[in-house]
């Protein structure tokens, strides 16, 4: 069984308000690529917080996440309608709401008389008006709190709607569980198809969940697609130019070379030099090619190439840093492609994404800046990986903080991942020195020392922060694991 099935065999899709629109948002667009173009008839059920209706800043702010939903679709959907605008096709988005029900449910689960707690029962037929016996529902409980989920089953079993679906997307394998009332209760079966969207937008992805992304449209550039066309713009020749330098940063075969890249880059985000004097961008970078030139790369490096190193983030910032960013996406980009299933699944890959909340509660710009991404993955199930890259030092909070922000733009969709500039193995080895000091050999320790003391403790940063890490060199093994989780 599809999708299309069930929704060719319902009348009203019911759906649960919630911060992360996107669950209700992934079944319109997976049914409507299956050709279905028929008027779809939203009920929205919210659930109302009477503590919180005085608060600036709500946990349940309903009104704001439908808005989220509902301007989404009017701009995505073009089939989208509305009756006072057109007598075409149409779907209707009703808002309704019911009583915040949790007491009431925790009365019926603890009450031995079986009517004291069944008020809540009359609410929801209460607030459903024109919502008939008849009329069959499929009821979305992906986003719906556990109250309200019980609510509704004991909507269906008390009026035996036998006719109604459950719905509910499963986050981490994309798989669609349905389910029916029978005689025996609910029986759950998975979908033959999972979910995924082919024209997914990233902007979507992020307004749906109440932030806008700042970047003008010449900025935002997805690079799976566009430095695959052009490879005329600034960002794709310093792709390029990194996927070169990323090349001989990891090499393993020459540990020379190797180790020749990884010391000299990191002394581009020195600030100062031995005699505490300010060292300026040019200055460094001309430091790091006079030494580039002297090994044989047999004219691997040109002129062009250092004048875009030159130029990559011009402001005498950790230049590292950006240098880190871009051969990180490098090898994001390169295991995507050489994979078709995986080229399949994932379909955007972004940097430097700036976040603002939608929702401006106060005049103040700052309040409404969320975070910049480093790094932005997005799936065609609406997952996104966002990326930090560390090429110097990051406290512990800084690490918390983007678990938070990696929740707040994605909810359970969203994964939040540090890379390093340290290797697979010397991160191994560093962890071990978090767990046991002298558990380590001389070689290994001179080994590890060779990296600049701010690395490691942002690696701490992140272990303190319960903060996943991959290794620079790791990205594409770290990546199919994610891929094959949602097998």
């Amino acid at each position: 069984m599809k999708l299309r099935d069930i929704w060719e065999d319902i009348d009203i899709y019911a759906i649960c308000s919630t911060l992360n629109q996107i669950v209700n948002y992934i079944p319109i667009k997976v049914v409507r690529s299956q050709n279905y173009n028929k008027p779809i008839k939203i009920l929205n059920i919210t659930v109302k917080s009477e503590s919180e209706k005085d608060s600036v800043f709500k946990r349940f702010d309903n009104k704001e996440w439908d808005k989220n939903l509902f301007d989404v679709l009017k701009k995505r959907e073009s089939n989208i309608i509305y009756s006072d605008e057109d007598e075409r096709n149409v779907i209707e988005i009703e808002r309704k709401e019911v009583k915040y029900i949790k007491d009431e449910l925790c009365k019926k689960i603890i009450s031995k008389n079986k009517d004291d707690g069944l008020k809540f029962l009359d609410n929801i037929c209460n607030y459903m008006n024109g919502v008939s016996s008849e009329n069959k529902i499929l009821w979305n409980i992906t986003g719906g709190q556990r109250s309200t989920v019980f609510a509704i089953q004991e909507f269906i079993k008390k009026n035996q709607r036998k006719n109604d679906y459950l719905l509910y997307l499963e986050g981490n394998s994309n798989k669609i569980v349905y389910g029916k009332l029978n005689n025996s209760g609910f029986q759950y079966e998975i979908l033959d198809e999972k979910y995924s969207i082919d024209n997914l937008h990233i902007r979507d992805v992020f307004q749906l969940a109440g932030f806008k992304i700042t970047n003008r449209k010449n900025e935002l550039i997805n690079f799976l697609d566009d430095c695959n066309k052009n490879i005329d713009t600034k960002e794709c020749k310093q792709l390029k130019l990194c996927e070169k330098i990323y090349k001989h940063y990891r090499n393993e075969n020459d540990m020379e070379l190797g180790e020749f890249f990884r010391e000299r880059l990191l002394e581009l985000n020195k600030h100062k030099d031995k005699n505490g004097n300010m060292i300026c961008n040019e200055e460094k970078v001309e430091k790091f090619w006079n030494e580039l030139k002297k090994k044989d790369f047999k004219n691997e490096f040109d002129n062009e190439d250092k004048n875009i190193l030159l130029n990559m983030r011009n402001d005498n910032q950790n230049k590292f840093g950006y240098i880190l960013e871009y051969m990180s996406i490098s090898s994001i980009v390169n295991t995507i492609i050489q994979i078709p299933e995986m080229k399949n699944y994932f379909i955007g890959v972004y940097h430097s994404i700036n976040l603002n909340r939608i929702d401006k509660k106060f005049k103040e710009k700052d309040t409404t800046q969320l975070c910049e991404f480093d790094i932005v993955l997005l799936s065609k199930s609406g997952q996104v990986v966002l990326f930090e890259c560390k090429s110097g030092v990051m406290s512990s909070d800084v690490a918390k903080a983007r678990q938070y922000t990696a929740y707040a733009a994605g909810g359970v969709y969203g994964k939040p991942v540090l890379i390093t500039p340290i290797l697979q193995y010397d991160r191994k080895l560093i962890n071990k020195i978090f767990k046991n000091k002298s558990s380590l050999d001389k070689a290994d320790r001179e080994k590890i020392g060779k990296y600049n003391s701010t690395v490691i403790y942002a690696l701490r940063a992140a272990a303190r922060a319960n903060l996943e890490v991959w290794g620079i060199d790791e990205i594409g093994e770290k990546l199919k694991e994610l891929y094959e989780e949602a097998l």
